[in-house]
């Protein structure tokens, strides 16, 4: 069995998420926020990864820092800004 965390999950929240429920046994499902990313629904998983990424590399878990760490990626940060 699998506890699945849905309904408003995305980049801006995904972090504070796993910090609160912790990242072992469980599932993040995001519909909206990847189908509806500005760039389109790839740009939209890109952006869950980098979000993913952020929290697990620097235990990133607000919005400003987030976007900080998305600037500093360059071009590969794109989606994740685009997405906040």
């Amino acid at each position: 069995m699998t506890l699945a965390m849905a309904g408003g999950m995305g980049p801006k929240n995904l972090d504070i998420n796993l910090k609160l429920l912790g990242e072992k046994g469980r599932m993040f499902l995001a519909g909206t926020s990847v189908y509806s990313h500005p760039d389109g629904p790839a740009a939209g998983v890109k952006a869950m990864i980098l979000a993913y990424q952020a929290y697990q590399q620097k235990q990133i878990t607000e919005i400003a820092a987030l976007k900080q760490y998305a600037t500093e990626l360059g071009v590969k940060g794109t989606a994740l800004l685009n997405a906040l």
